[in-house]
């Protein structure tokens, strides 16, 4: 199996979550590119991805616009292309929950289906930094 994981990350987190599952996924065998969105990520052709996984920090309840614009940029499938969501937030609020749904509306226009999503809380980062640890 070989998986793209697109990746929004401001301060840190989602990246590093984000890496977690790359690691994982090459530990069991498979491939995974993970690519960092910023304004001048190109579009990609995903015919060669048997899944695609979409990154990034929860901005009040919903997914930043930047994943949101560069959804936009993917061509529709030939055929259903099963996709995820990676979204990390600073609280365990069940409106967090939700914040792919822009995000899934989008990709269902090209024939991209959210098949699952992960919720994955972090210390706030945004006031002072955490160790590492």
């Amino acid at each position: 199996m070989k998986v793209i994981i697109f990746c929004f990350s401001g301060t840190g987190n989602t990246e590093r979550i984000t890496q977690e599952w790359v690691s994982e996924i090459l530990a069991n065998g498979h491939e995974a590119d993970l690519i960092k969105l910023d304004k001048d990520t190109q579009p990609i052709d995903l015919s060669a991805y048997d899944r695609v996984g979409f990154a990034y920090p929860v901005h009040a309840f919903n997914a930043p616009e930047p994943v949101w614009r560069y959804a936009k940029t993917l061509a529709e499938q030939p055929e259903s292309k099963p996709a995820f969501f990676l979204m990390v937030s600073g609280e365990p609020l069940n409106m967090n929950h939700r914040s792919g749904d822009k995000l899934a509306r989008i990709l269902k226009r090209k024939n991209i289906h959210v098949e699952s999503a992960y919720h994955y809380v972090m210390p706030y980062n945004m006031i002072f930094r955490h160790s590492e640890a």
